[in-house]
């Protein structure tokens, strides 16, 4: 949709409600004024329509949270995406096998947003949770879900170069394609501590019926794990991605 379409409100409301969960909940009145470029009565106004409509909530810091109503949205915007009955149903069965947090995201333009999650044994944890989301670049189901991007494709993905999560994080859009041709070719990327320092991960592509990529399933561990099962995280990971998929009605021949 083109620019002049937008109705300016709408659009200051999406930046409040992105800033917000950007910055997990830290923000006040005077951060979002500034941040938006307007005076501090008419963010005023806005903020408190949103509060009326639960759609934000202001803490005892008077910092302001993504509220109720949100919430409420997102549930049914979950319930609604049959994928993830689907990975819930088939990662039961990997997790019998690798017994660590198996994930499931989808990429939305350059960042990947978690749909679900099953958890492992392992009491560490990524902080990754349904409804977070990443640089796409720094995670392996991000990564994985950009495969079939050409060199263009992803320069303008990333118009403004890749940012440093880790000091492991591949920042080089040269290396980034590298990486991406060479998961190609083996259907699957590992992740090396460059979204947290201290976790591998090894993730896998879903395919729907026309043969695209709609999302990506992983799973991450610590490194004293990863040394020790990488090789039969990494197989059943492949199974799972194939599981799904062809339950999405891929071909299982095509991924063969």
């Amino acid at each position: 949709m083109k620019n002049e379409y937008q109705v300016p409100a709408a659009v200051k409301i999406d930046r409040i409600l992105k800033m917000v969960v950007e910055h997990k909940g830290s923000l006040r009145l005077i951060d979002i004024s500034r941040e938006l470029g307007i005076s501090k009565s008419s963010c005023s106004l806005l903020l408190r329509t949103l509060e009326q409509l639960n759609w934000l909530i202001k803490d005892n810091q008077d910092e302001y949270k993504l509220g109720p109503f949100l919430g409420h949205i997102g549930h049914h915007y979950f319930k609604d995406l049959e994928i993830i009955d689907l990975f819930n149903g088939e990662a039961k069965k990997s997790l019998e096998i690798i017994d660590e947090h198996i994930q499931l995201g989808i990429l939305q333009e350059n960042q990947v947003m978690y749909l679900a999650k099953i958890k492992g044994s392992s009491t560490i944890d990524l902080v990754t949770h349904p409804g977070s989301v990443y640089p796409s670049h720094s995670t392996s189901v991000g990564k994985i879900q950009l495969i079939d991007k050409s060199y263009e494709e992803l320069e303008k993905l990333f118009p403004n170069g890749l940012e440093s999560v880790t000091p492991q994080t591949i920042t080089n859009l040269d290396e980034l394609f590298k990486n991406l041709q060479n998961a190609k070719t083996h259907g699957y990327i590992e992740e090396h501590q460059e979204s947290a320092i201290g976790f591998h991960c090894v993730a896998c592509p879903i395919y729907n019926a026309d043969g695209k990529i709609i999302a990506g399933v992983s799973t991450a561990m610590i490194t004293e794990k990863w040394d020790l099962k990488h090789d039969i995280a990494r197989e059943e990971i492949i199974k799972l991605s194939r599981r799904i998929s062809y339950l999405n009605g891929y071909e299982f021949k095509k991924i063969e």
